[in-house]
């Protein structure tokens, strides 16, 4: 598939262009953009960081329009971008280290290429920008469990800084943004002002593909305007467990492309390696990496905020699929694997409370059944049963994705103690059948 992504002209009354992907067949799909109400700060963006930000919500908006069922092997897409640049020179000159960090990310094949733009995307004049004084810090906030640990983590540590989270939801994908609210509404008598929330909504007008690979470098790009525009050495945080950034293939039907790799260490290092070279120098730091999501609720700074706001934070993964679930006021569903991750964590403080679409515990999600909503579970007491050494779990991280070697020993040392979290739930929650089929009795 060919495209071209063009920006459209500003007008009197507008402050952010209208942009749109034309496709080779002629047809024509626009990328829907709310930046909020206050946009003053827009006029402090980077030429460059607005350049990869467009990239970024085009790479997201044809993820999100061409269903890979439609591919030729139902997976792998083939897609030609033509994107406009500031200075088309250096991205064309570099786009085989863009080639390479999209491919990982989406499992699919893209060939890019720069042309020179003739439209701004934002307004630059009648904004007075007021710059935020002292901020030091820009995180991004997904509304999920480890965006608030790293939320927290990151006020507690500055004390008496600000600092900026910056939230993505998709404008046809409902509950988001409230979970997103509610978190910052229960953080608020913690840490007040010094919160300052961009809450943004980029998407397309329409499209069916719901595998979300792409989601993780818009969601960056977004991180990157504010910090980079804050300064160049000003870090972005993305806060994400080693597990879930690692996403080791339960069974061997999970490796390689279907495998998701949103924050995955060799995905960012392709990043940053595509971001220095065409100038974009602000680090990206995984504060949780190295930790599982067990270890990140137990090392929380600040254990009474962290529950005071957790029940309105979401990791399910699945969360819109409720035609299943046997408690459908609950807002997860209990037994896709953020949400079997999220459970066990919260029961390493005993905090484990909430109620899910589904236990896992009870046996309302049967291992043995056909329905899909039961794969992810099956999986997991399959791996746990199967109970494989550190070593073959270092060779089944390196089959699923490059990682340094050097830092092989701690990847799966995070993984162990990762599933030992989840052994844990099981034996004290478990009935006698899921323990067995978990191979702990």
């Amino acid at each position: 598939m060919i495209t071209k992504t063009e920006i459209g002209t500003l007008t009197e009354d507008t402050r952010i262009s209208p942009v749109f992907i034309s496709f080779e067949d002629g047809q024509r799909c626009s990328i829907k953009m709310n930046f909020g109400d206050d946009i003053s700060y827009i006029s402090s963006f980077n030429d460059t960081t607005v350049d990869f930000f467009v990239l970024a919500a085009t790479v997201y908006t044809l993820d999100r329009y061409f269903p890979r069922k439609k591919a030729f092997d139902s997976w792998t897409r083939n897609f030609s971008i033509n994107i406009p640049v500031s200075n088309p020179r250096d991205w064309n000159k570099n786009k085989q280290l863009l080639e390479r960090c999209l491919s990982f990310l989406t499992g699919d094949i893209w060939n890019t290429d720069f042309y020179e733009k003739h439209q701004t995307l934002f307004s630059q004049s009648g904004l007075p920008f007021l710059p935020y004084q002292g901020i030091k810090l820009v995180s991004l906030f997904s509304g999920g469990l480890d965006s608030l640990i790293g939320s927290i983590n990151s006020l507690e540590n500055s004390k008496k800084e600000p600092i900026i989270l910056v939230g993505h939801h998709d404008p046809r994908i409902s509950g988001v943004k409230a979970d997103q609210l509610n978190v910052l509404d229960a953080l608020e008598p913690y840490y007040g002002n010094r919160i300052i929330p961009q809450l943004i909504s980029i998407g397309p007008e329409t499209g069916y593909e719901t595998t979300f690979r792409s989601r993780s470098i818009l969601f960056i790009s977004l991180g990157l305007l504010f910090s980079n525009s804050l300064g160049e050495d000003l870090p972005l945080l993305i806060p994400e467990n080693g597990t879930i950034s690692l996403n080791i293939p339960l069974t061997p039907s999970r490796t390689g492309s279907c495998s998701t790799r949103t924050v995955h260490p060799t995905f960012l290092k392709f990043l940053m390696e595509f971001l220095q070279s065409v100038e974009i120098n602000n680090q990206i730091i995984n504060p949780l990496s190295g930790l599982t999501k067990g270890e990140c609720v137990t090392n929380c700074l600040n254990l009474q905020a962290l529950k005071d706001a957790v029940r309105f934070s979401s990791s399910c993964a699945k969360s819109g699929h409720t035609r299943t679930w046997i408690r459908r006021d609950a807002n997860q569903c209990g037994r896709c694997m953020p949400c079997i991750y999220r459970r066990a964590a919260l029961h390493q403080i005993n905090f484990d409370i909430q109620p899910y679409g589904r236990d896992i515990c009870s046996g309302e999600v049967d291992p043995d059944s056909a329905y899909l909503f039961a794969d992810d579970f099956r999986a997991c007491l399959s791996f746990l049963k199967r109970n494989p050494t550190k070593n073959q779990i270092m060779q089944e991280l390196l089959a699923n994705g490059r990682l340094e070697t050097d830092r092989l020993d701690v990847y799966a040392q995070t993984v162990v103690r990762a599933m030992e979290e989840i052994r844990c739930l099981i034996k004290d929650k478990g009935s006698d059948e899921i323990k067995r089929k978990a191979g702990i009795m």
